[in-house]
């Protein structure tokens, strides 16, 4: 908008000055002639041509003389200055065709945000509705979420509670499991996370895919942006996210990245610092932190602190099958 004001402002004064020049010309030439009428040439040399036709003695003649001498004075001018017109019209409907490039640019842009914003914020309309139909027990909404983190953190640390009889062990994907029933290994803890989200699959596999299409949304928006070169703020978007997510929701969305069906929502959490608000507290054990890189964490000073001293006792390890699983 700026662009267009200032051009036409330039184009005004060009015209202005235009005309200046036309009306000096027009009094340059008349000047001259009078002074050739006086007698005087151009190099101060008298006239007799002049000096004979004066309006006078011959007003025909002298009409005729004038008239030749000011189209011969005026006409180059005039063709001069027909010359730069048609150069500065052609070069401001250049600029005009960039402005209006530029503002349908504009309007590119703004289309698309909107539809992004559109998109954006239905999602998470759709996953406010999934927490609200949430069930399990006796618990229903979001305290649903906090019954299904209860079931996990109240799993006990015992040799063999995961035996021959139990589901989990019955389920076709224990194949990537590479690990022993330990209770006091990290992976100990993908097994209970996993038999306790199989049971609550009803609704948590459901939200857990509109969580990770979310970010995946905000991902892939974000990629498409930065390669051309346009900007988008997707922290921003992640922030209102995790506005809208209850401590018990990030419980249960962490426990769900150290299982199988959780590796690419892990990684997206670590790309956009998802844990940012997470307690240490409603956590079964606080190593587990150790199985997500800090960046999940961002800002959490109590859980960056307590990461960075369990990084110095060397849990900082991804579990096997994540290698495996990702074919790194």
């Amino acid at each position: 908008m700026s662009n267009s004001k200032s051009n036409k402002n330039i184009f005004f004064w060009t015209n202005i000055i235009l005309v200046l020049l036309l009306l000096l010309g027009v009094a340059l030439a008349v000047f001259i002639y009078d002074q050739a009428i006086r007698g005087f040439g151009l190099d101060g040399i008298s006239s007799q041509m002049f000096k004979q036709a004066s309006p006078s003695q011959n007003p025909a003649a002298w009409y005729g003389t004038f008239g030749d001498f000011v189209g011969g004075v005026l006409n180059p001018l005039f063709a001069f200055l027909t010359f730069l017109g048609l150069l500065w019209t052609i070069y401001m409907q250049r600029i005009e065709l960039a402005d209006t490039r530029e503002e349908m640019a504009r309007s590119a842009d703004a289309f698309e945000q909107q539809n992004f914003d559109n998109t954006f914020f239905n999602m998470l309309n759709l996953l406010s509705g999934v927490v609200r139909e949430a069930n399990w027990g006796d618990r229903k909404g979001v305290f649903a979420f906090g019954e299904v983190l209860s079931d996990i953190t109240q799993i006990p640390n015992e040799v063999g509670f995961f035996n021959e009889g139990d589901e989990f062990e019955r389920l076709e994907e224990l194949q990537y499991f590479k690990i022993e029933d330990d209770p006091y290994s990290l992976e100990y803890e993908s097994m209970v996370a996993y038999s306790e989200l199989t049971k609550s699959a009803i609704f948590t596999y459901h939200y857990f895919r509109i969580v990770y299409n979310i970010l995946k949304y905000i991902s892939s928006t974000l990629e498409e942006r930065g390669s051309n070169g346009k900007e988008f703020d997707s922290r921003k978007y992640v922030r209102i996210f995790r506005a809208i997510l209850s401590e018990n929701e990030l419980g249960v969305i962490f426990y769900n990245c150290l299982t199988l069906r959780g590796i690419k929502l892990k990684e997206l959490a670590e790309k956009f610092e998802l844990f940012d608000n997470l307690s240490l507290s409603s956590l079964r054990r606080q190593e587990t932190i150790t199985q997500f890189k800090r960046s999940a964490f961002g800002g959490n000073e109590e859980i960056t602190r307590r990461w960075d001293e369990l990084e110095s006792e060397g849990y900082c390890e991804e579990p096997p099958y994540v290698e495996q699983r990702l074919g790194r």
